[in-house]
């Protein structure tokens, strides 16, 4: 069998695999927050797991809800609070007074809200 006729038969076989795929950016999954093997995580820290209150940028924060994933697009690296890393979101959807702080690897981040802020909530 000549060549063209066995590109021609692949065709029919495997018609999505023989023809150029376009560029779905926006349909592939998100990639996770990786970060280096060095990195402390707050789940180790004492003052985490004590649920104290983190001083960032002047003001007290603590934890609000449940970890989350973060993704690489969502998250961006702010500062650093005893050793881990801090995190924010920049997307324009999102709250901007939240922290977001590493817990565990795997990209699980505890969210942190202005302390005063989380008092009217709760008050």
């Amino acid at each position: 069998m000549s060549r063209a006729a066995l590109l021609a038969l692949g065709t029919l076989l495997f018609p999505l695999a023989s023809r150029p795929q376009p560029a779905v950016a926006h349909l592939r999954a998100p990639v996770p927050v990786v970060l280096a093997d060095t990195v402390t995580y707050a789940g180790t820290q004492r003052w985490f797991v004590d649920g104290e209150a983190v001083r960032f940028g002047g003001r007290r924060w603590v934890k609000f809800g449940m970890t989350q994933p973060l993704t690489q697009t969502e998250a961006v690296r702010v500062g650093e609070y005893r050793g881990v890393p801090v995190y924010r979101t920049h997307d324009k959807s999102a709250p901007t007074d939240v922290l977001y702080l590493p817990v565990t690897a795997g990209c699980e981040f505890q969210p942190f809200r202005m302390m005063e802020d989380v008092a009217r909530v709760r008050g």
